[in-house]
């Protein structure tokens, strides 16, 4: 799965964009698309990609997001899930 953070505010904007500048592995690779398939014109983070196991033992399960993004102040208004 992928989970995506919708960047509504332009400071918001600018600033992942300086930190995906200075970091190749934010970057976003061509396998991976650069944003939600119904994104409708808005501007999305790539905050995680995980695998949900359905299999395991307890049905709750945490997944890191990206901690650059984390210590960034990002802050996101919505967030997407899909297994795009």
């Amino acid at each position: 799965m992928r989970l995506w953070g919708l960047l509504e505010d332009p400071r918001n904007r600018k600033l992942y964009r300086s930190i995906t500048d200075a970091s190749p592995d934010l970057q976003a690779s061509t396998t991976i698309p650069t944003e939600p398939p119904l994104s409708r014109g808005h501007t999305y983070a790539l905050l995680a990609e995980f695998e949900y196991d359905i299999h395991a033992p307890l049905s709750v399960q945490t997944f890191q997001v990206n901690p650059k993004l984390v210590s960034s102040s990002i802050y996101f208004g919505l967030v997407v899930a899909g297994d795009w």
